[in-house]
């Protein structure tokens, strides 16, 4: 997909590592917005700052454009109005004033700007063409390492960005390029920071007490070093001859290269950015003043930015050629539609934008290992901030399961270790629904939607297992998994249920695990969640398979077979119960005969799992196809995005409270589209498939900003709610779905990860 000035992009692709922060570039040229000195609730900026500046005999051409465009995020975002989550004392409250500074009015004056971008993103990688009134071709590949199967050089806290320029002119031409840098704010800085010239005269390094920076020319002739840029047209306009001097209340830096182009020559200029800001405040912000303090896992492996920026300059060529490796893998692969290969390499964006790897260090437990740390998701940094939301990481943990099995081990070990003694599991680390600071990894509480918290478990631990299979991994999770279970079994205890009633019915409506409106994954306060729904019925059978095999390989026959029981008691009460000659009822009181006969388009959930981990199915296959018949008819056939929530039993939209009439999760969808393509029908599949990701990325540019919940008023597609959400990591499934293998698959010989990861090898 290539976006130009005229293309809807509501934010930029995010430029970093695991673990390092990103910085936004965006389409415009401009920067975006920035966590790489640990301001991520609120995010800092979108900074709309330019980057880059040409001067071609003396006059100045922009590599940005300064006008905003339509869109939701991004530099294309005002702040006027915005409220945001602030942390303050014991709780986060609502701002309308942003906390970091963020340039609204970019005026360049008379400087010439960019006629036209054309950009695109192949995460990790930017590549942007700039057509402009100079003489030159020009263009410019930003990069961070980001190499799958291969952890620690894919935590390299910096940006090598090429300047590439052809003088099309039949005279030489006198060229300057500078980039400028705005640094930490004082705040981010913890105070006044140092500036240190390297020896070779090349770079800078800006040092503060909690975030430092370094910015470097590595391979040019003849640089110079000066002051933020910024927003001065003045100073852009001079850059062939001066820079500006540094001033007390900035840490911004700007350096400049310069030369000569001859006639029909070509030259790339190099530049880096590299950074080190060790902490963060689990208030979400350097100055915020909640108690817990964390530290990145990557200032293990240096010191200070000048170290990251020599490894970057040092490994330059090699690295960006392993990237460029894996990434041909992908989009080389005929098996697998063009759209999908694309999304494919964006999505994995997510990992950069919403992960964080905190050291082994108080305030974390003792249980945490020094080589594990614990590695979290932020479900949504601009929305929802807290990390390890349980059902997001059941939605979107499949790429690191595949390329960084080590940070879904330490994730996994932090749901181990913050079990509950009753079994139920953690509903997240630490966050905002929890009242908890918004990026905290040592507040965990017990959270809601327990009906659902124990199979998003189990179905993490499983794929697991499936990829990395081995008698220690079992024997550490399975007592896990069997807790987990007993503990959802016993959610429900109304005595005129049959037990297999109570198995897949919601919990006790006055006990503690529904202190708020009852409900599960799908938060749906209308037509809501009573007695036995469907969804929840075949997810409690895929809970329950998936233990039962555990139990087999970890030779407890007794539970095994205990597991075998409820299920079979379990399918006796949804046939009875739940079936009504074309689908599954949405939900039924089997005490009161209270019920919903809304047909809910993603009731088949728990089939996918099981057909995912390579279980049989529990209920009739002709059961099956009747209902995949009737969600085709019904909820497919109402949106020309995707799959709507719920329609009439007549097949018509309904008009419901809470996500309305045409809502729908992507990862959901994709679901739905996997489970058509597991039953013989993949060609029907992945035309579905293909338009959810297409409304996403070509109609509404949501490629580096995930959206969460679509419009549910009207049947636009665009969204409703979520910024940055890694639940749509969902699409890593897809392959094997293709294939009709179980999600271990592709990490075979030959299959499509395990390729991807050799390739990275170089």
């Amino acid at each position: 997909m290539i976006y130009r000035l005229g293309s809807k992009l509501t934010n930029g692709m995010p430029l970093g590592g695991i673990d390092t922060g990103c910085l936004d570039l965006q389409n415009t040229g401009l920067l975006g917005y920035c966590t790489i000195f640990n301001t991520h609730v609120p995010r800092r900026g979108p900074l709309n700052l330019p980057l880059f500046g040409l001067s071609v005999d003396g006059e100045t051409h922009m590599l940005c454009v300064p006008r905003t465009q339509d869109g939701e995020g991004g530099s294309q975002q005002s702040a006027t109005g915005r409220e945001y989550n602030i942390w303050k004392g014991n709780g986060l409250e609502k701002s309308t004033e942003p906390i970091t500074p963020v340039n609204l009015d970019l005026n360049l004056g008379d400087l010439r700007t960019a006629e036209e971008i054309h950009y695109w993103g192949h995460y990790p990688i930017v590549d942007m063409v700039f057509e402009t009134a100079s003489p030159l071709e020009v263009s410019l590949r930003a990069w961070s390492p980001f190499l799958p199967g291969f952890l620690d050089e894919s935590m390299v806290p910096g940006i090598s960005f090429e300047l590439r320029l052809t003088n099309r002119a039949e005279s030489p031409k006198e060229v300057s390029a500078a980039i400028s840098f705005p640094g930490p704010t004082r705040e981010e800085a913890g105070g006044e920071a140092k500036r240190v010239l390297h020896d070779d005269g090349r770079g800078l390094d800006v040092e503060g007490e909690l975030a430092s920076y370094t910015v470097r020319a590595p391979a040019s002739q003849a640089v110079r070093i000066g002051g933020e840029l910024g927003a001065d047209a003045k100073a852009w306009s001079t850059i062939d001859a001066e820079l500006p001097a540094s001033e007390k209340d900035s840490n911004g830096a700007s350096l400049a290269v310069d030369g000569w182009l001859e006639a029909g020559g070509s030259t790339t200029l190099r530049f880096i950015l590299a950074w080190y800001s060790p902490t963060w405040n689990a208030g979400g912000y350097n100055w915020a003043d909640a108690e817990h303090e964390f530290t990145h896992m990557y200032a293990k492996l240096y010191r200070n930015s000048r170290e990251v920026a020599r490894r970057l300059e040092e490994s330059h060529l090699r690295t960006l050629a392993r990237i460029i490796s894996w990434q041909e893998e992908v989009y080389r692969d005929e098996g697998l539609p063009v759209w999908l290969r694309d999304g494919l390499v964006n999505v994995l964006h997510l990992i950069t934008e919403d992960g964080m790897w905190a050291q082994a260090r108080p305030p974390l437990p003792d249980w945490v290992g020094e080589d594990d740390g614990l590695f979290g998701m932020n479900e949504c940094p601009r929305g929802c901030p807290q990390i390890e939301c349980i059902p997001c990481s059941f939605y979107g943990n499949q790429p690191l399961v595949y390329f960084f099995p080590k940070l879904a081990l330490s994730t996994l070990r932090g749901y181990r270790g913050y079990q509950y003694p009753d079994g139920a599991p953690p509903w997240i680390f630490g966050g905002c629904t929890g009242g908890t600071p918004p990026i905290d990894f040592a507040n965990p509480t017990r959270g809601y939607q327990f009906a659902t918290n124990g199979i998003s478990l189990a179905t993490m631990v499983d794929r697991y297992y499936l990829c990395y299979p081995s008698v220690e991994f079992q024997e550490e999770f399975y007592p896990v998994l069997r807790m987990s279970l007993v503990h959802t079994i016993g959610l429900r205890t109304t005595e005129s249920y049959t037990s297999g009633e109570r198995i897949v019915s919601m919990p006790d409506p006055d006990s503690r695990e529904t202190s708020t409106l009852p409900t599960e994954w799908f938060e749906a306060p209308e037509p809501g969640w009573y007695g036995m729904p469907a969804h929840l019925a075949l997810l409690r059978l895929a809970h329950l398979r998936i233990v039962e095999r555990m139990a087999q390989d970890a030779a407890d026959q007794q539970f095994a077979e205990r597991c075998r029981g409820w299920i079979s008691e379990a399918q006796e009460a949804i046939e009875k119960r739940l079936w009504n000659g074309r689908y599954y009822l949405n939900y039924l009181e089997p005490d009161t005969g209270r019920k919903s006969d809304l047909v809910f388009g993603y009731q088949l959930d728990g089939e996918w799992i099981l057909r995912q981990h390579g279980l049989d199915p529990v209920i009739p296959a002709d059961r099956i196809e009747t209902v995949l018949n009737k969600i085709l008819e019904s909820n497919v056939a109402a949106s020309a995005h995707g799959a709507v929530n719920y329609t009439s039993p007549d097949g018509e939209p309904v008009k419901v409270g809470g996500y309305g009439t045409y809502s729908y999760f992507p990862p959901e969808a994709l679901m739905l589209a996997m489970t058509y393509m597991y039953h013989g029908q993949a060609e029907l599949g992945l035309g579905l498939a293909e338009r959810v990701w297409e409304n996403i990325v070509c109609r509404q540019g949501y490629t580096w900003d995930m959206p969460n919940i679509m419009r549910g008023d009207e049947d636009t597609g665009e969204r409703t709610f979520g910024n940055d959400y890694y639940q749509d990591m969902m699409l890593w499934s897809l392959p094997a779905a293709i294939s009709g293998e179980g999600f271990e698959a592709p990490i075979r010989p030959g299959g499509l990860v395990w390729r991807i990861i050799q390739a990275a090898k170089g």
